[in-house]
């Protein structure tokens, strides 16, 4: 059986802007992982979003 990559978040009042793009990247990619998309539109996924996170 393998091992799962444990990772723990926590949100930085302080930098809440920064913490909220990390947070919501993370989120992002973990979906992401979780499809069956080949690497090439994995990627045109996660460049996209970015553009429309930038945007905001």
């Amino acid at each position: 059986m393998s091992r799962k990559a444990v990772v723990k978040v926590s949100f930085n009042e302080e930098q809440q802007e920064e913490s909220y793009y990390f947070m919501k990247r993370l989120i992002e990619k973990i979906f992401i992982e979780q499809l069956d998309l080949d690497p090439k539109t994995k990627g045109k996924l996660l460049m996209e979003s970015q553009n429309i996170i930038e945007k905001e």
